[in-house]
């Protein structure tokens, strides 16, 4: 067998009980740092999960209504199921951000192994990459791996970096069904990653030939499964009111206009944007060495296809109109795939014995001056980016010569245990810490309707409930329907049905216009607090009065330190609820 047929093989051997056992640990690494070093945060799904359960019922023509109704993912629908059976929304929060940080670092581990075939330098990225925040810069929607409420954006853009990542280890038929299904996790980010995973294998036709009757029956196997997702969810909002085309364009340009932040970036001068480039360049250069095993020269192709499309996409979306299906898509967000994916790649090329280790301990070394000179970040992202690439084409100078490769091997097993030891005492070791000694904590800082007396009693009242625009997700502590939550309107360009009622609500309650630009500085895709405030706490009885009988509207919750001419229910840690009577 030869050298290049040899290596070729390799992907078939990798999957073992080894690997999945480090798979699993790095699941669990992840899990555990985001339940135990993260302030505990209530999660987005869990309230559309409230809705879809049935546990919160709204007016058909609310805003929140057909939000919670038409968004599909199968994070929401599990949520549902797990609530109906009868989980808490604490515990369901604590899941789900538990799952995004697993997800995050089980993908980061796959991307490194890909490249690496090293167990323990590809559990040691994850913990790198998170202990640094290495995770690139995102354009357009800002990259995490946990510790916020926006569930969404973080297992979505995780999910196909670890679809992505099967197929680089060579597990086809995990990343088939992944991929297939991937449309139900994150439509947006799902549709992108099918686009991207079939355009390299057009580039990677021997490989597809080889694994065709996995790749196709697995990925069909996920795209089933997920129209069955999109089958339950599509019954449900099969009936609603259907918007005339030329006034739902004109309720998502006025919108993106005039308040969204995310697709109102059109500028190509970034942090993000070059080290995508640089992480499409190593990938071409990977790709061109006859010696790369086949699934790595797919991931790669999957990298640098991704870049390539983001540009094409972008670059389409500028020219068409604020309303267009890709403009809502988010294209600019697709180099978050390259961004999130560089540290790990890199990580993976510098500590491949294919292509020599002697970078490794260079580059470890060299970010421990990212403790010292924080700044220094962008510039350590290119340094590393140039070092893979020299790794990649110049193996041998970046190696130690073949008589001193014991050495070699003790270097590298030195780094890798000294970094180990380093990483999981700064992030695993806290973490566990917390869980164990402060595990009560955790929980007791959640507070809702079933432990807070001040929510329970909003919870038992009739009606819809208005809440001050800084007040995000009362719905989901409440277990009671709020006319808006004010602290995310982007939902807007995903239900555009909601633009009429979404509008009056504004105009008529918070003082705003969707058709009107805000004061200078003010853009925002939520309700500015300063520019209601004053609105409400001058607003006549008889103008409550008009709101209610027009929104259904019962109580209004704000800040404490709010003064409205209303009657006052209760008063408890700096929120008051009102009455209109």
């Amino acid at each position: 067998m030869d050298k290049e047929t040899w290596i070729n093989s390799m992907a078939e051997s990798l999957w073992n009980r080894k690997s999945y056992a480090a798979l699993i640990i790095s699941a669990a690494f992840g899990f555990l740092i985001a339940v135990g070093n993260h302030p505990p945060t209530w999660q987005v799904p869990v309230e559309t999960g409230q809705v879809l359960a049935g546990i919160v019922q709204y007016p058909v023509n609310n805003p929140m209504y057909l939000y919670h109704i038409k968004v599909w993912s199968l994070l929401n629908q599990a949520g549902a199921l797990l609530l109906a059976a009868g989980v808490s929304e604490i515990s369901l929060s604590l899941l789900i951000a538990g799952l995004m940080g697993a997800v995050s670092c089980a993908a980061l581990y796959l991307v490194t192994f890909s490249f690496s075939r090293d167990y323990l330098l590809s559990l040691i990225s994850p913990l790198f990459v998170y202990g640094l925040n290495l995770v690139g810069y995102g354009h357009a929607y800002p990259i995490w791996l946990m510790g916020t409420s926006h569930s969404y954006g973080i297992l979505g853009l995780s999910y196909i970096l670890m679809t992505a990542g099967f197929l680089g280890t060579g597990n086809f038929r995990t990343g088939a069904l992944l991929a297939g299904l991937s449309p139900a996790v994150h439509p947006s980010l799902g549709v992108f990653m099918i686009i991207i995973i079939s355009v390299s294998f057009f580039f990677n036709a021997e490989t597809f030939r080889t694994y065709r009757s996995s790749i196709v029956i697995f990925s069909m196997l996920g795209c089933l499964l997920g129209l069955a997702s999109f089958g339950y969810q599509y019954r449900l909002f099969a009936d609603l009111p259907v918007l005339d085309t030329q006034l739902k364009s004109q309720y998502l340009d006025s919108f993106i206009e005039n308040f969204d932040l995310h697709r109102s970036i059109t500028g190509w001068d970034s942090p993000g944007i070059r080290i995508a480039l640089l992480n499409c360049l190593i990938g071409i250069t990977v790709i061109t060495r006859k010696t790369t095993p086949r699934s790595v020269r797919l991931i790669s192709s999957i990298f640098a296809v991704s870049v390539v499309c983001s540009i094409v996409f972008s670059a389409a979306a500028i020219q068409l109109p604020k309303s267009s299906f890709l403009n809502v898509l988010m294209p600019f967000r697709y180099f978050n795939l390259a961004n999130i994916a560089f540290m790990a790649m890199t990580i993976g090329i510098l500590g491949s014995s294919t292509t020599g280790r002697l970078t490794l301990p260079l580059f470890f070394g060299g970010s421990l001056l990212l403790l010292l000179f924080p700044d220094l970040k962008a510039l350590f992202y290119y340094v590393a980016g140039i070092g893979a690439l020299l790794t990649i084409l110049y193996p041998s100078a970046c190696s130690i010569a073949e008589k001193a490769s014991l050495r070699r091997e003790k270097l590298h097993a030195i780094t890798i245990g000294l970094v180990l030891l380093v990483t999981a005492m700064t992030t695993v070791a806290p973490a566990a810490y917390n869980l164990i000694f402060h595990g009560d904590e955790i929980t007791g800082d959640f507070r809702n309707m079933t432990n807070d007396q001040f929510f329970a009693i909003i919870s038992e009242r009739e009606g819809l409930l208005l809440t001050a625009a800084d007040l995000h997700l009362i719905q989901m502590v409440t277990r009671r329907p709020v006319l808006l939550d004010g602290g995310g309107l982007d939902f807007l360009p995903y239900v555009p049905e909601s633009g009429p009622e979404l509008n009056a609500i504004l105009r008529d309650v918070y003082g705003l216009d969707i058709f009107s630009e805000p004061p200078a500085g003010q853009k925002n895709s939520a309700v500015i607090t300063d520019l209601h405030r004053p609105l409400w706490e001058n607003r006549a009885l008889a103008e409550w009065q008009m709101i209610r009988s027009r929104f259904k509207v019962t109580d209004i919750l704000t800040p404490a330190d709010w003064h409205l001419n209303l009657p006052v229910i209760a008063s408890d840690k700096g929120l008051t609820l009102y009455t209109i009577p």
